[in-house]
């Protein structure tokens, strides 16, 4: 009896520690795929495997798991049933099958069966939803009602991430930056700020985090495993990302080596082949987000937003198309295509959506073209380069279109010597070109008048390969990098003078701030691991701060949005600056007197924690008096009882033997 109390005792035991076998039901693993082509018996082989390799391709379809549907005359019906192993492989199907174009006609429609019942089930008593609770939305531009209308930018070094204000006025210490946040291992790879500066993008092996307001609250998550590149459309209303680089083969066939999304939403919008191009960014956007497009073989795509549709449903046919570019401020789109056979090369400007080609002009004898818009988009300014007939020689020149003129009128300027670099001035119509042969090139600038293009200047024998507007016009940074360890010199165009020079031994990059009134030059970790870290000068050329920091990678100033000011409004404003000046002045100084009251009561604070400090030693000095005392057997406190010894060493720094 007790044998089989203690047999029914464990056989309890051993029900109790089991989990209980429960059988999964429903049709979580199985997808439909709809939109498929209808196609004879005699075809069905065909299509079933090029469907079970495309379905395939995101998880594994059980034995028999890819199902056809046909008619009474063997001829299928448009979808099909595909069973997977794993319901969550089915899940990831439906996400990166759903719009996948099988060819120009198919675009697939995937849904999980279990839909069918979902929406079968459905009550016809109409029940209101209910209205969602209020959350208040992040500021995402909260950092421009900064009393201060000062700036922020983002570093990047070692496994740290950190954001300042760049509050030249703070005086503990002297021009020091103030910080704003520090997070370590906040990206993996590469930190962006959107264009207008509403987000800060950071990059995880999972996809891409937007960040935002006043605290960098996480806004939105985009997954998409193994990205490597981002890029943002300049109004932030669209995100591109890449995940394979360029030189995996496989990226051009992924259909969604590329997928763009909708900023706001989340929502994945299309997904695109990485193509056989080394270029970033795939996409070229225009200024207002309604259309992106990119090259293909001897064509030129163009998509509208946010559709993600092919404009009029075809691209665009251009044999041999090199490089396009859109205007800053229209829908236009300038093409540069090389010779082919006994066709010159052309330069293309077609207005989109309408495709009408508003000019072209024919080239001869081009090696290479570089198309250059000017900020305000009333002038294109394309870098030729020739080669002679017998192809032993080159040569360059600049063509410059006046977009807003009839007819598109072109001026011709001669460069002299080798093109190291040039620039259109931000907001203006001066070119800044450095060129001429040797060590140490000239620099010219140039102005597009009315009737002609004019020489305002040349600087001869310049330690300068780089151009650096300010974001403002005027002042340009002409920088010497790489062979030049990084000479600097702050030049005023209007004034052609120069303000003052500079150097930052071993710089990488130089970037200007939103105003144009800060510039900062970095040496990064990427190029030289020496030497790291970086400087902020004013425009004017003044060294304000200098830091080094191991390991250093990137700064990144945070973008402004355009100004909502008009143009008259803008005029006001220069007429009145002298007494805005003055306001403005007086607001400085009051800051100033606030940072010295701080900083003076931080000071008489560090100095009454240090009186306190003596004055408590002190009396714990005087109560061990005795003991000490007592332990040495007399008394030990007077400096009388103590004799003090000096010692001399002669040491011979350096002898010399002179010959008379």
């Amino acid at each position: 009896m007790a044998k089989k109390l203690e047999s029914e005792r464990l056989s309890d035991l051993e029900s109790k520690l089991e989990p209980e076998v429960t059988k999964e039901t429903g049709f979580k693993n199985v997808v439909i795929v709809d939109n498929i082509p209808q196609v004879e018996a005699s075809k069905i082989d065909k299509l079933q495997k090029v469907l079970h390799k495309v379905c395939s391709t995101y998880g594994t379809l059980t034995d028999n798991g890819l199902f056809l549907p046909t008619d009474s005359s063997g001829k299928t019906l448009g979808f099909a049933f595909c069973e997977y192993t794993k319901a969550d492989k089915a899940l990831l199907t439906i996400e990166k099958l759903n719009g996948y174009r099988l060819d120009k006609n198919h675009i697939f429609v995937v849904n999980s069966y279990e839909d069918f019942d979902k929406y079968q089930n459905v009550t016809e008593t109409y029940v209101p939803p209910k209205p969602a609770e209020f959350q208040e939305l992040e500021n995402l531009r909260s950092w421009l009602t900064d009393p201060r209308a000062i700036d922020q930018y983002v570093i990047r070094w070692g496994s740290e991430t950190e954001i300042f204000w760049n509050d030249v006025n703070q005086l503990t210490p002297p021009n020091k930056p103030t910080p704003l946040l520090s997070k370590s291992h906040w990206t993996e790879s590469l930190i962006y700020w959107s264009p207008e500066g509403s987000y800060l993008a950071t990059v995880h092996s999972q996809g891409i985090i937007l960040w935002g307001g006043p605290k960098f609250g996480k806004i939105m998550r985009f997954q998409h495993p193994g990205v490597k590149l981002i890029h943002f459309s300049p109004k932030e209303n669209y995100l591109v990302t890449l995940s394979s680089s360029f030189a995996d083969t496989d990226a051009s066939k992924d259909p969604q080596s590329i997928i763009v999304w909708d900023v706001r939403s989340g929502k994945k919008l299309r997904g695109f082949p990485g193509g056989q191009t080394n270029q970033w960014p795939i996409f070229q956007w225009s200024f207002d987000d309604k259309y992106f497009a990119r090259i293909g073989t001897d064509l030129l795509s163009v998509y509208e937003a946010p559709s993600m549709s092919l404009l009029e449903k075809k691209s665009i046919p251009m044999p041999g198309i090199k490089d396009f570019s859109w205007s800053p401020t229209d829908h236009l789109l300038s093409c540069w295509i090389p010779e082919q056979g006994n066709s010159a090369a052309r330069i293309l400007l077609m207005e989109i959506p309408t495709r009408k080609q508003k000019c072209q002009k024919n080239l001869l004898n081009v090696s290479d073209c570089k198309l250059h818009w000017q900020s305000n988009g009333d002038y294109l300014c394309v870098k030729i380069d020739r080669h002679s007939k017998t192809k032993k020689s080159t040569f360059s020149a600049f063509e410059i279109f006046r977009i807003r003129e009839k007819d598109v009128p072109v001026d011709v300027l001669e460069a002299k010597g080798t093109i190291v670099a040039f620039s259109w001035e931000p907001k203006g119509n001066r070119l800044a070109v450095i060129h001429g042969e040797g060590p140490r090139p000239d620099v010219s600038f140039y102005e597009v008048q009315e009737k002609k293009v004019a020489c305002l200047g040349t600087l001869e024998k310049r330690q300068a390969n780089h151009l650096f507007w300010s974001p403002q016009g005027q002042f340009i940074v002409l920088a010497g990098l790489k062979q030049f360890n990084g000479v600097l010199e702050f030049f005023n165009v209007s004034e052609m003078e120069t303000v003052a020079n500079g150097e930052h031994f071993l710089c990488t990059d130089i970037e200007w701030d939103p105003t144009g009134r800060f510039v900062v030059t970095y040496v990064s970790h990427w190029r030289h691991q020496t030497e790291n870290g970086y400087n902020l000068w004013s425009f004017y050329g003044k060294l304000l701060y200098n830091t080094s920091k191991e390991k250093f990678y990137q700064l990144y100033w945070r973008p402004r949005p355009q100004s909502l000011l008009s143009e008259e409004q803008e005029k006001e404003i220069r007429k009145n600056l002298q007494s805005i000046s003055k306001k403005l002045a007086a607001l400085d100084s009051k800051e100033n007197e606030m940072a010295k009251e701080s900083l003076a009561k931080q000071r008489k604070e560090l100095k009454d924690h240090w009186v306190r400090y003596l004055e408590d030693n002190r009396k714990v000095y005087d109560e061990q008096r005795k003991l000490r005392e007592k332990l040495r057997g007399y008394p030990s406190d007077s400096e009388s009882n103590y004799e003090v010894t000096e010692e001399y060493v002669d040491e011979v720094l350096e002898e010399s033997t002179i010959v008379l």
